[in-house]
């Protein structure tokens, strides 16, 4: 009899151990990017997505300011796209910008080059 309750009492164990096994993991990132580095085409005007995911609250800026890119929305939390918009470069010398992504005490930051025409 007593040998059978050792066996229950540990079927019981192990199924409880099982069962507590199927959480879901969950990662948290406090603050990434996909890319360090994005380059244009110099002779067309255009836009292209940024992921961002983050488990904090963040804000984005373009550095040194400028009239020939902007992007939208400049702050956020968890998953969101950043909408990149650009210019045509009609100019005859290259031209870089600089977008910085920073929350909860993190900063990255990508360097977006455009070739000149």
């Amino acid at each position: 009899m007593e040998y059978r309750i050792k066996k229950y009492f540990f079927l019981a164990l192990a199924l409880l151990a099982v069962a507590g096994c199927r959480k879901k993991a969950q990662i948290e990132i406090p603050l990434g990017v996909n890319n360090t580095e994005i380059h244009l085409k110099s002779n067309a005007e255009g836009w292209c997505n940024i992921p961002v995911y983050s488990t904090v609250q963040w804000t984005a800026v373009l550095e040194p300011e400028c009239s020939w890119a902007g992007i939208s929305p400049t702050s956020g939390q968890g998953y969101t796209e950043i909408r990149f918009e650009y210019d045509a470069n009609l100019e005859g010398s290259p031209r870089n910008i600089v977008l910085f992504v920073s929350g909860g005490g993190y900063e990255r930051r990508i360097l977006i080059t455009q070739p000149a025409n």
